[in-house]
């Protein structure tokens, strides 16, 4: 019931073009929306990695599946509405402060399905071999650029 009252704002665009008003979605509704989209992420991924019973733990998986293809939408969304212009960072500081939530909460951390899946581990495996057999090949580093400051 928690998850459906979240995804419920997903929703307000339709409803008020029901009632005749104009909603045009822009940063703040997908800044929402994204948001509330890792949260229910962050849950039914735990409840993924607790589940024993295999059907039920598929079903988990099809649906976790199609939040993570939400959450990418969704953040393509951002950058095209991002007030910063032709800047793909999303700052997402002002509606985490509105919403009285921390910043841990728009972490992304990687499904753990991914690591324990033997099948999903190879095929990650065999792309990353891939990638340093192509950037070996382009005479490129495999080590990632720096980012941050290294202070």
């Amino acid at each position: 019931q928690e998850l459906m009252e979240q995804v419920q704002i997903e929703y307000l665009p339709a409803e008020a073009a029901e009632n005749g008003q104009s909603f045009q979605p822009g940063f703040q509704h997908y800044a929402l929306l994204y948001i509330k989209y890792l949260q229910i992420y962050k849950k039914l991924e735990d409840c993924h990695n607790q589940m024993v019973h295999p059907q039920k733990r598929r079903d988990i998986w099809r649906v976790l599946r199609s939040t993570i293809y939400r959450i990418l939408e969704l953040k393509q969304q951002l950058i095209t509405f991002n007030p910063r212009t032709n800047n793909r960072f999303i700052a997402l500081d002002e509606v985490l402060t509105d919403l009285k939530l921390n910043p841990e909460t728009v972490e992304w951390k990687v499904p753990r399905y991914f690591l324990d899946d033997q099948e999903a581990r190879e095929e990650i495996d065999d792309k990353q071999q891939k990638l340093d057999h192509w950037l070996g090949v382009f005479s490129m580093s495999p080590d990632p650029d720096p980012l941050l400051d290294k202070k």
